[in-house]
């Protein structure tokens, strides 16, 4: 028994020091630093450069953090106008996502028992896979493409029955989601199934009463603004804790991942059309309040992952010492120089996991101008600290979308 006890510690740490290897990377939160300053500023065209040298950096499919980086690049293609490169990224990450979810690599959770959590590959959370087909369906809607835009549109509906209806967690509920997707329905001329959507979120935003007068298709024009950034992640540690076992002292120390709100200038943005203001945007979606609230869900059983995860690595440096006192020669040598290196692996791996999607917005907002004529129209969207300038083709007899990101 006591040599397999020997081989696990050999195989644990093994893979620690291997592991430990990567910590010489550069974090990913500090990685993603300077895009996210170009994007703040909406510098959207040298974010996206930035973006692109992110995923290249991250050496393919078998990083653990490279699906991670194809959703930062195309969320930023996506306020770019890269609509190709946008859809590409993110259906190419969700399908990795979609993949992994509900499973389990024993390799992977055995592994980080003894090195650390951004050791595994990124999952993403729930909030952030609602996201990705509504920012998809308005990558197709902006290059033209209908048809696609009305896939993205019933996988969106079929994901909020998934994480929010049948899981019964209405605090994961997207009326961004569903607004995009009551807004393909109109397009596709099926207003009651858009009536369904837009009851289902009555309570975040006065939309009927809008309904109600629409007898008739309108050339109106919807305009949907990602604002600001959604909460960031913070390093809290706890340790270290010194624990005296048999006159052997051992160290104990974990950290964990905190989340605060990002600082945003903009409550409202006022949007001109032609010259003329037609009224501010209004509360769509709001994000942050979405990931605050999953996060203290969440936050306990995350934490009492990693005290296991300690007591474990405490366990295995106690029974290296005791084995290791009562053997002799080469494997008194071998079984304390295991317990060296998980006490060294402790010190090293005391990382708190800080990747999410980063590019996330803090809120989304909306305005819904009607019966505009049909034609080019001059949009300008004013908030504190900035405005956005364009122009706009309104289609006759349809809803007509503009997406826009303003993250100051």
């Amino acid at each position: 028994m006591k040599h397999v006890r020997i081989a696990l510690f050999v195989v644990f740490t093994f893979n620690g020091f291997v592991s430990c290897a990567g910590l010489r990377a550069k974090p990913y939160d500090q990685s993603t630093r300077n895009m996210l300053q170009e994007y703040r500023k909406g510098s959207f065209s040298q974010a996206y450069i930035m973006a692109d040298k992110l995923v290249k950096r991250s050496g393919g499919p078998k990083n653990r953090d490279y699906y991670l980086t194809l959703l930062e690049r195309g969320k930023v293609a996506l306020a770019n106008g890269n609509y190709d490169q946008a859809i590409k990224d993110l259906q190419t990450a969700e399908k990795r996502f979609l993949k992994i979810e509900d499973t389990l690599s024993i390799r992977e959770e055995v592994s980080t028992l003894f090195t650390h959590e951004r050791g595994k590959e990124y999952e993403v959370e729930p909030h952030e896979m609602l996201l990705i087909s509504p920012y998809l369906a308005l990558a197709y809607l902006s290059r033209g493409d209908f048809p696609g835009a009305i896939v993205e549109r019933n996988r969106a509906i079929n994901k909020i029955n998934h994480y929010v209806e049948r899981a019964k967690k209405k605090y994961l509920e997207n009326p961004f989601s569903r607004y995009v997707s009551a807004l393909i329905y109109e397009m596709e001329g099926r207003g009651s199934e858009a009536a369904i959507e837009y009851r289902k979120i009555i309570k975040t935003f006065n939309y009927l009463k809008d309904m109600k007068k629409r007898s008739r298709r309108s050339n109106d024009l919807v305009i949907l603004v990602d604002v600001g950034l959604a909460p960031s992640r913070y390093e809290i540690k706890y340790g270290p804790e010194d624990i005296t076992c048999d006159q052997q002292t051992y160290t104990v120390s974990f950290a964990y991942a905190g989340i605060r709100p990002t600082k945003s200038r903009i409550n409202r943005c006022h949007v001109f059309v032609d010259g003329t203001e037609k009224g501010k945007t209004r509360l769509l979606y709001n994000l942050e309040k979405t990931v605050m609230i999953q996060y203290n869900k969440t936050r306990s059983k995350r934490i009492g992952y990693l005290v296991n995860r300690s007591l474990i690595r405490l366990g295995a440096d106690i029974e290296a010492h005791k084995t290791g006192g009562v053997m002799d020669g080469p494997r008194n040598a071998i079984i304390r120089a295991i317990g060296k290196g998980i006490r060294l692996i402790n010190k090293l791996t005391i990382k708190a996991d800080l990747r999410q999607w980063a590019t996330l917005p803090k809120n989304i907002q909306y305005i819904r101008i009607p019966d505009l004529s049909a034609g080019d129209h001059t949009i300008k969207i004013t908030y504190p600290g900035g405005a956005q300038v364009q122009t706009v083709r309104v289609k006759k007899d349809t809803v007509n979308i503009l997406y826009k990101v303003v993250p100051y």
